[in-house]
């Protein structure tokens, strides 16, 4: 990888890292392909051997990807690595995990915020990504909330403007104010 930046002169001091291709969802607007994961997936080693060149080219921010990377079961494994590596490590997921193991998990990983992916309403967002994946991404988020981890509520408008407004009364009482 250093043979790379040395022949751009780009430094990746950003870098959203797809981890698995992997998901326990099917959602209808997904651009990864995400599903199975790849033939060729990184071992736990090899993630380890990256966040360490990541590192070593600059990198200072860390967004963990996918498919859903909770799936991959040594994402807390790589995701401490890297905050152990000085990384500001942030989580996209799609909340679907157990809220409260999920919640732990990233308590005692160090990250810095996770997005939970909401895409309206629950009519909405259960008829894009799976029945009853609404309340669950709702429930982590709560559940994050209540042990001060901070997150963000990551919205899709596909819904139209026309559920703008409900989305953000149902967003205060997803979360309300602290």
């Amino acid at each position: 990888m250093k043979e790379l930046v040395d022949h751009h002169g780009y430094v990746p001091r950003t870098c959203v890292w797809e981890i698995t291709r992997a998901c326990n969802l099917d959602c209808a607007h997904c651009g990864t392909g995400a599903g199975r994961p790849r033939t060729n997936e990184l071992s736990t080693d090899e993630c380890l051997d990256l966040v360490v060149q990541l590192r070593d080219l600059g990198g200072r921010l860390l967004t963990l990807s996918g498919g859903e990377p909770t799936v991959r079961k040594d994402w807390p494994v790589i995701a401490r690595a890297a905050v152990e590596a000085g990384f500001v490590v942030n989580m996209v997921t799609n909340g679907q995990a157990d809220p409260d193991d999920l919640t732990h998990e990233v308590g005692e990983t160090g990250l810095a915020n996770v997005a939970v992916s909401l895409d309206g309403l629950r009519d909405t967002h259960d008829s894009i990504r799976k029945q009853g994946s609404f309340d669950r991404a709702t429930a982590t988020i709560q559940r994050m909330a209540a042990a001060g981890i901070w997150r963000r509520n990551r919205s899709i408008p596909a819904w139209g403007s026309n559920g703008l407004r409900p989305c953000c009364r149902a967003r205060m009482t997803i979360t309300p104010p602290t």
